[in-house]
């Protein structure tokens, strides 16, 4: 009889532990997820600080670009192509000075 309490104890401390270890997965779980969260606030604001640098260096007096991917990326565009029809000019114009 004593043997069989000794086992019914034993059993309910095993349980305890077992329910104790559970509660500290789930409680690192939880943690886990709420730095991951946090992590992923933090760099989805700094993209859309990012974004909006951008597009204030990319905006002038005449132009205000946006600050969507796609407007940022447009604009970009355009700079390099303004920046090749540049340079494409100023060496026709450096070609024709040395004939």
């Amino acid at each position: 009889m004593a043997e069989q309490r000794e086992l019914k104890r034993e059993t309910e401390l095993l349980k305890e532990r077992l329910d104790a270890s559970q509660a500290g997965w789930a409680a690192a779980r939880s943690s886990l997820e709420d730095r991951e969260r946090q992590v992923a606030e933090c760099d989805a604001s700094r993209l859309q600080m990012f974004q909006r640098s951008l597009a204030e260096m990319l905006s002038d007096s005449r132009v205000v670009v946006a600050t969507s991917e796609d407007d940022i990326m447009q604009s970009i565009r355009e700079l390099l192509c303004a920046v090749r029809d540049k340079t494409a000019v100023s060496f026709i114009a450096a070609s024709s000075a040395d004939t």
